[in-house]
């Protein structure tokens, strides 16, 4: 034996049978792998995946509560398929059985010492059992050959032609050399083109029987007196086993290939689809219909909520399948020790289901119970389903980031709104504060020298003042009531009713413009939260006398187009820059322009308005007024007079 190799470097392979002996073989290897703390496979080398006795399923499942990472693979060699596997994956250490005595007069080596020259660098560790004496491992039993009818019918069949051929060249000027050839092609074909090795040797031991008895004198005997057939028979038997061992590898290799690229494609669809889900049940619902699909056995989920399990979700294979009994005591185990658990396990055996844990690191989402009827996991199935189950572990955390981040970025809003509310309030109120209590302390304290026509003047800047801090107060109280999602209380109303009651309550300041209200009929209705609506003209109003000269014109008019009706406020003012207009409907965006009435706005108006558009399912749109001047228009739909509205 060569050095030892590093503690990083070691990779300890633990060699299962369905043998007893494999259980020491479990405890020895796991002992030596929780001293160098390094990386545990346990191997089943398997005639075919899909068939697995009850000895080496429990053994599967010893190895597996011992910490080991299983691996099955097909092989009908199983010292060579070990060696192979253990030379890919790097192995350090092998832990073998011993089982038994040699075979009679020792024509049969002992499989560890087959291995021994197999794998000269890595260390062999030979681990003897008494019980299996009488029970040998499946390390000693011959591959079992699995014969057919279809199989044996195309040896015949190739064999049959290569004879009707070979015959049509003996009975021409051709030699038999040329019956050799083609003897040798169908050896070679049947070996190709069948499953089992047997069939090359047959073939080979039928094409020395079919060539001596038919084509070499005298015919139709056994006899043979030319040495030089016994060598042609010879290299033919030796070709046979060659091409069919090599047959038999590339076709174990191509369904390797197809079973990977079933699987990569079963993950890539899996991952597209999770890719589209909108929340965790939908999550929980594309992972279990997937595996349900591939592995045609029934799956029952139990959501984590708050570390405990919520109520399953069963998705059945088929629609006669019985109900699960209750199995919600192994789903806990599994849940609170983070290990598999149920059938074919060492933990409640009993069960049907066999859970495993779907978590990403130490979070679990959930648990997965896959309804096994009868019989284990292949080991394509196993690594679908863990596959899938950390697809879905991704999926969910990633729904769960989604959540925590949406509900960050709405606490980062609500605050960014406060700290600009408060700085905006506590700014701009002082100006009409500080002007309300000043005319209120002349007022007070000089009325006796102040004339009726100061007075007034007085007067007037107060009521203009508690106005705007009115309609202010106003607008916080809609764009708070808004952001809390308080329904609407629509109602079917006459257009242009609201429009002149809204009009009583614009700012006095009306009265220096010249309004013009068109009418496009007097009897439209349309449905619209009155109070809202109201506000909209209100505001839009407001801003044309804010933001136009005195003298300007104002208009108010409405327009009827099929089921809506169009409401325009437009003034011929400066109107608004090129720059201003994308951030017209921002919220606290007040622009760069000078305010006619030189009050500063908080930048409400328009976003409360945009938002009132939206509750009611329309839009607030800008356009510039022709020549100069700005236009704001939003709709409303008509509703027609009928027998209920009257």
């Amino acid at each position: 034996m060569l050095a030892k190799q590093s503690v990083k470097e070691r990779h300890i392979l633990a060699c299962l049978s369905s043998s007893p002996s494999s259980l020491s073989v479990i405890r020895a290897a796991s002992s030596a792998a929780e001293v160098y703390h390094c990386r545990f496979t346990a191997l089943c080398v398997l005639r075919h995946l899909k068939e697995i006795d009850p000895g080496m399923a429990a053994n599967i499942a010893a190895a597996e509560q011992a910490g080991a990472q299983v691996q099955q693979i097909q092989g009908s060699d199983v010292i060579s398929s070990i060696a192979d596997f253990a030379v890919v994956n790097h192995v350090s250490d092998v832990y073998i059985g011993k089982s038994g005595p040699p075979r009679s007069f020792g024509f049969h080596k002992q499989p560890y010492v087959r291995l021994m020259k197999a794998l000269p660098r890595t260390d062999i560790h030979v681990i003897p059992d008494a019980e299996v004496i009488l029970t040998p491992s499946h390390l000693h039993q011959h591959a079992h050959i699995h014969l057919t009818l279809a199989e044996t019918g195309k040896m015949a069949a190739i064999m049959g032609i290569a004879t009707i051929i070979c015959a049509l060249f003996y009975h021409s000027r051709y030699s038999n050399d040329n019956i050799i050839t083609i003897y040798l092609l169908a050896v070679l074909v049947t070996s190709v083109v069948t499953a089992e090795r047997i069939y090359g040797v047959a073939s080979a031991l039928l094409f020395v029987f079919l060539f001596n008895f038919l084509f070499i004198e005298p015919r139709f005997t056994l006899m043979v007196y030319d040495p030089y057939y016994i060598v042609t028979y010879a290299v033919s038997m030796i070709a046979a086993l060659i091409t069919s061992s090599v047959a038999a590898r590339l076709k174990q290799s191509t369904r390797v290939a197809m079973e990977s690229a079933d699987q990569s494609q079963v993950l890539l669809d899996a991952s597209e689809l999770l890719q589209h889900a909108v929340d965790a049940d939908d999550i929980i619902r594309i992972t279990s219909n997937q595996l349900v699909q591939l592995m045609g056995r029934s799956v029952i989920f139990y959501p984590v909520q708050e570390r405990k399990l919520a109520k399953p979700l069963y998705f059945p294979a088929s629609q006669q399948e019985t109900p699960l009994p209750d199995e919600r005591e192994a789903a806990e185990w599994t849940l609170a020790n983070n290990h598999r658990s149920g059938a074919f396990t060492s933990e409640f055996s009993q069960c049907q289901c066999q859970y495993l844990s779907v978590r990403v690191s130490e979070q679990m989402y959930g648990v997965i119970g896959i309804r096994m009827q009868g019989r284990p996991l292949s080991e394509f199935e196993k690594n679908i389903l863990l596959s899938l189950i950390g697809e879905c572990g991704l999926s969910l955390e990633n729904n769960e980031n989604n959540k925590r981040r949406e509900k960050m970025e709405i606490v980062a809003e609500n605050e960014r709104f406060r700290a600009n509310l408060l700085r905006s309030v506590s700014h701009d109120l002082r100006t009409p504060l500080t002007s309300i209590s000043g005319n209120a302390s002349n007022l007070v304290n000089h009325a006796d020298v102040l004339s009726e026509q100061q007075k007034q003047g007085i007067y007037a800047d107060i009521y203009d003042d508690s106005m705007w801090l009115i309609e202010l107060v106003e607008n916080m109280l809609s764009v708070t009531r808004l952001e809390e999602g308080s329904c609407l209380h629509p109602s079917v109303e006459v257009v242009q009713d609201v429009i002149d009651e809204s009009l009583k309550h614009v700012d006095r300041h009306i009265r220096d413009h010249h309004l013009n209200v068109i009418k496009d009929n007097d009897f439209t209705m349309a449905e619209m939260d009155v109070r809202l609506i109201s506000q909209v003209i209100i505001n839009l109003v407001n801003n044309a006398v804010k933001y136009s000269g005195k003298g300007s014109d104002i208009t108010i008019q409405t327009k009827r187009d099929h089921d809506l009706i169009w409401v325009q406020v437009k003034d011929n003012g400066p109107g608004v820059a090129k720059e201003d207009q994308p951030h017209l409907f921002e919220r606290f965006y007040t622009g760069h322009h000078k305010i006619a009435d030189s009050q500063r706005s908080l930048g409400l108006g328009l976003n409360l308005c945009q938002s009132i558009m939206k509750a009611h399912g329309q839009q607030l749109v800008y356009q510039d007024n022709v020549p100069h001047g700005a236009c704001f228009c939003f709709s409303l739909h008509v509703k027609e007079l009928t027998d209920e509205l009257v």
